[in-house]
């Protein structure tokens, strides 16, 4: 019997003479490796491509929104202006009645970093930032306000502390508080070291939440952010939680421009915090 390459590469000795057999099985062999080879590079490719697409962001920026039309095209462009790139921006509109929700649409359309929820009636900031925190990839989490604006590096410094220091949980910065005409009213400077912070937490807030990143995978997966009530200061009270978990600190830059209340009041606004602060110290939430 003669053979011809069609024939079954696998075929008995009996039915080939051994040098032939042998040659056959060393090429069928080389044939399949190269196969392999080739059809792993081809999947490795596409398991590449496919981790390039669902590449989770490093920091996740949440905005609630409500009725801030006249302020919330400023506050969009300072998040998408930062110098650091790698973050989504999660907008949360509590079915506001004026046109917030077509400004956020209208950002949405021109910006993939974004990602926009409008909920089907008003629920209440904190069930949207709630919501928010639940949606958020990133392993950094920050919160703006829709009225308030990030300066072009705020992204960049915050992140660079956090990957330097491994045992900081959370880092705000130092900010300006500006009137509803964007008028500068004080700047707030906070100490830039824990130990001071930490001094002096039971006197006064610290740490701005506006102004704060957070690093989550440094916290419990079951962390509360928040626990809002009537008698309760969010801010304060999440300051303390982190707290426990590492160090809560300020860089020395100011890199948040923090929008009052047109019916701001200093002398009001103090005695809300230390009242609310007293009350928060005896629910036992700090």
């Amino acid at each position: 019997m003669k053979f011809r390459p069609k024939d079954d590469p696998f075929a008995s000795r009996e039915q080939l003479p051994l040098h032939l057999y042998t040659f056959t099985l060393e090429i069928t062999i080389r044939q399949a490796h190269c196969s392999l080879k080739s059809s792993m590079k081809t999947n490795l490719s596409i398991k590449r491509k496919a981790r390039r697409k669902r590449r989770l962001p490093l920091v996740s920026v949440i905005m609630p929104v409500y009725n801030s039309d006249e302020y919330l095209d400023k506050a969009i462009k300072s998040v998408l202006s930062q110098s650091f790139k790698d973050f989504e921006l999660i907008i949360l509109d509590d079915h506001s009645s004026d046109k917030s929700w077509d400004i956020i649409k209208r950002y949405t359309r021109r910006s993939k970093r974004i990602r926009a929820l409008r909920n089907y009636k008003k629920l209440g900031l904190p069930i949207s930032v709630k919501h928010g925190l639940e949606l958020a990839l990133g392993n950094y989490i920050t919160k703006i306000d829709s009225d308030d604006l990030c300066y072009k590096t705020r992204f960049e410094k915050q992140v660079k502390y956090l990957n330097k220091n491994r045992r900081t949980v959370a880092v705000g910065t130092q900010y300006l508080f500006v009137n509803e005409r964007g008028k500068k009213v004080n700047k707030k400077m906070r100490s830039s070291l824990f130990e001071k912070a930490y001094e002096y937490v039971y006197r006064f807030l610290p740490v701005q939440q506006p102004a704060l990143m957070i690093a989550k995978k440094r916290l419990p997966r079951n962390f509360d952010f928040y626990n809002y009530g009537a008698n309760s200061l969010e801010d304060i009270e999440l300051v303390y939680k982190l707290s426990k978990y590492g160090k809560v600190e300020n860089l020395p830059y100011t890199l948040l421009r923090y929008r009052l209340d047109n019916d701001y009041s200093l002398l009001s606004t103090l005695r809300k915090i230390y009242f609310l602060f007293f009350i928060s110290r005896i629910k036992g939430a700090i």
